[in-house]
Formats: structure tokens, C-alpha cells, sequence
């Protein structure tokens, strides 16, 4: 088969005696050689006073081209009006997005997770520190120079500061040529929605469960006085078209699949020494799984889990590791660890399809459980469109 192929010959004699895949990635190669990334911000709108009623962003995307991603700038002013100094916490600027959905032309949820969400999901697919510069001794000036993710280690009391944090919310699994999850949005009255939720209590007081917080210590009272949101489109666009109907040309396979980011409260129970078992849904391949452990308000580093594992039917075991087992691999593709309490399983590289590992559980086995400890799991799936609403088996057990 020829490594080129004109745009007219897709649905011609030649691409029939192709299989699905071989088409699927004909047009990956036409779209990616051929196409033009366009980069363009879509909305900007500026709050006062962020608070419930006053803190969502509702955003219809352009009804052009094939859609990649969004970038969302997000720069907010935070007053700490607690009593004393205030430190970031160990998700920190990560939490001025508290959610984020994205629904499809059918209303189906592609996504619905926090900013930290997104942010390990960045971390694995670049394998490196979302938004971090390398520290540079370079006589041509490179580094840390322009502060894109910013937020003080601190804030005095009655002090206001500026935080920036750029998201990425992907829709195709990368902006190249993995173009699964890509949809099409040049169509007529298409009703596809990003909104965006920000972040209310932005200060918690010392003591107080830090995860969902920017800020912990003192009295924990402050406020997002100001914040500025810009969001930005990324797409594909004068993707070509078949000579003989006119119709843009597009990868089939990616289109009819589903890239899913999804936050959920496992519900599990833990008792120490003994594992708790959370069950994947149906009809999924496994990208990434990223969960925080979150001991009744303390995150920790590694030091209340034994043994986190991915297991079928509760006797074979795909993955099993130890904190700092996973650490170290996670320190292998990061060059980092993971927030504080936080650990992540990337299957990127070798997607794990849960129909050919039925029953597939996340085991999390602590070794100090305190009354009131629960965990929060990330899930990053591809899944077929017609099996969206088939998909069940999500839950402890």
C-alpha cells in the first residue's frame, strides 16, 4: 500500500479493501499532513467576588473543524482575611478549578473531574510537571521566566495575591496523530458545552481537610476576589475532503470512541492491613488511574499504604505495588512524585481493555486507616460512543 493517499480515494475501491484500522489510520495520516491547527481563544469573562451562584463558566465551542482540546487560562485574585499566614496545600493552584464537564452532541459526559484531575492526567501524557520550568544556569537566560502557573508558597494575613494556572482539557487523547475522543464540530447547530466551576473556598482553616483548598492555616477565611478566565480552542481545521461527496475525511474509529476523564468518591470503607476493592467500568480501555488517599483530612506520603494493585476477579493480579515501588516509577516518567497522598498507575503505552480483564478492581490495602478516611479515583478511559449508557460495574466493593 502506498504511503500517500489523495483525499478523493478514502471511500474508492482501494480504501474498501482496506480493514477498519488500516482506514482509520489512512485518515489520521491525510488530517495530520494536510490540516491546519488552529489555536484561537473562544471566550474570555471576569468574575467578582467568586462565590456559589457566581462561580461557573459556560462555554459552546465553535462549530468548526475537528476538535483537539481547550486551554484554560484562569487568573484569580485570592484575599486571605484568616487571622494569620496562610500555605498552599498539596494540590495547591490545581484547586482553582473545582470541576470540569464536558458533555457531547447527545449530552453524554466526556468528562467530569477537578483541575487536579486534569492536571495528573497532563503530568503522565507529557511525563513531565504540568506548567513547571527546568532551574537553569544558562548564560542565554533560559527558565523560570514567565510566571503561566503561579501561586506564592504563601500569603499574609490580610494580603491579596494573584495566582495564574493554564489547564489543558483534552478532547482527542493527544494533539498528533492519537486523534481518539476527536469530534467534529462542523456541523449545523451542533450543542456540545465545557463548563466550568471555580473554586468558592479557596482558604481552609489549619487542621481542615486540605485537598479541594488552594490554601490552609490560621482561620482558613479568604476569598477569590477577582478572577479572569480564558478559554482557548485548539482544532483541526481544512481537514480534507473526499473528491466524490464533498464530506470531510475522518478517522471512523476515533470518532465513534469516547476519551473520559472522570473524578469519583470510591465510597470505599478501609480498615487497616486489609484491601478495599473498587471495580472499573464495562466496555473501557484504561489509559491512567490516579487516586488520592485522603485519611480524614491528612494526605500523606506513602507512609498509610501497603500494597496498591490492579487485579481481575480478586485472584489475578496485573499490577501490584508498594508505595514506594510505585513512587519510583512514577518518578521514572515524571521525574517527580505525585502530590502528597496522591499515586497514579499509567497504562498509556499498553492500554488495559477491560473486556479481555473482566471484573478488573483497584485494590488500595492501608496501613493506617483513621474514622472518616476515604478516597477519590481518576479514571482516563477510552470507550465506544454506542456503549456510553451500556457501561456499568463502577464501585466499591
Amino acid at each position: 500500500m502506498s504511503g500517500t493517499v489523495r483525499a478523493g480515494q478514502s471511500a474508492g475501491a482501494g480504501a474498501g479493501k482496506m480493514s477498519p484500522a488500516d482506514q482509520n489510520q489512512m485518515a489520521r495520516n491525510l488530517i495530520f499532513s494536510q490540516a491546519k491547527p488552529i489555536f484561537q481563544r473562544v471566550t474570555s469573562k471576569t468574575f467578582t467576588n467568586v462565590a456559589a451562584g457566581n462561580n461557573v463558566l459556560s462555554v459552546n465551542p465553535l462549530q468548526i473543524g475537528f476538535l483537539r482540546r481547550f486551554v484554560v487560562e484562569v487568573v484569580a485574585t485570592i484575599d486571605n482575611t484568616s487571622a494569620g499566614t496562610v500555605t498552599l496545600t498539596p494540590n495547591g493552584i490545581d484547586n482553582l478549578l473545582t470541576n470540569v464537564t464536558f458533555n457531547d452532541f447527545t449530552g453524554n459526559p466526556r468528562h467530569n473531574a477537578s483541575g487536579r484531575s486534569f492536571s495528573y492526567v497532563e503530568a503522565f501524557k507529557y511525563k513531565r510537571i504540568p506548567g513547571a520550568a527546568l532551574s537553569s544556569d544558562s548564560a542565554s537566560g533560559f527558565g523560570s521566566i514567565v510566571q503561566s502557573n503561579y501561586a506564592p508558597s504563601t500569603i499574609a494575613t490580610a494580603t491579596s495575591v494573584t495566582v495564574r494556572r493554564v489547564f489543558e482539557i483534552p478532547i482527542m487523547v493527544d494533539t498528533g496523530k492519537f486523534m481518539a475522543g476527536g469530534m467534529w464540530l462542523g456541523v449545523n447547530n451542533q450543542s456540545t458545552l465545557l463548563n466550568l466551576t471555580f473554586n468558592t473556598a479557596p482558604i481552609v482553616a489549619s487542621g481542615a481537610d486540605p485537598l479541594t483548598a488552594i490554601y490552609a492555616g490560621s482561620t482558613g477565611a479568604g476569598s477569590i476576589t477577582s478572577l479572569t478566565c480564558n478559554v482557548y480552542q485548539d482544532y483541526w481545521n481544512n481537514v480534507p475532503v473526499n473528491a466524490q461527496n464533498g464530506q470531510p475525511i475522518l478517522p471512523v474509529q476515533d470518532v465513534s470512541t469516547a476519551y473520559l476523564i472522570t473524578e469519583t468518591n470510591t465510597g470505599l470503607t478501609f480498615s487497616q492491613g486489609n484491601a478495599s476493592s473498587w471495580n472499573y467500568p464495562t466496555f473501557s480501555k484504561l489509559l491512567g488511574t490516579y487516586f488520592t488517599y485522603d485519611n480524614d483530612g491528612v494526605l500523606n506520603a506513602g507512609t498509610d499504604i501497603s500494597q496498591i494493585a490492579l487485579v481481575v476477579s480478586n485472584y489475578s493480579i496485573i499490577k501490584q505495588f508498594g508505595p514506594y515501588t510505585l513512587d519510583r516509577m512514577t518518578r521514572d516518567i515524571l521525574g517527580a512524585s505525585l502530590p502528597q497522598g496522591t499515586y497514579g498507575i499509567s497504562s498509556r503505552m499498553h492500554q488495559l481493555d477491560v473486556s479481555q480483564y473482566p471484573s478488573l478492581q483497584l485494590q488500595i490495602t492501608p496501613s493506617a486507616v483513621t474514622s472518616g478516611a476515604y478516597a477519590l479515583i481518576t479514571t482516563e478511559l477510552l470507550r465506544p460512543i454506542q456503549y456510553m449508557a451500556a457501561a456499568s460495574g463502577v464501585g466499591g466493593a
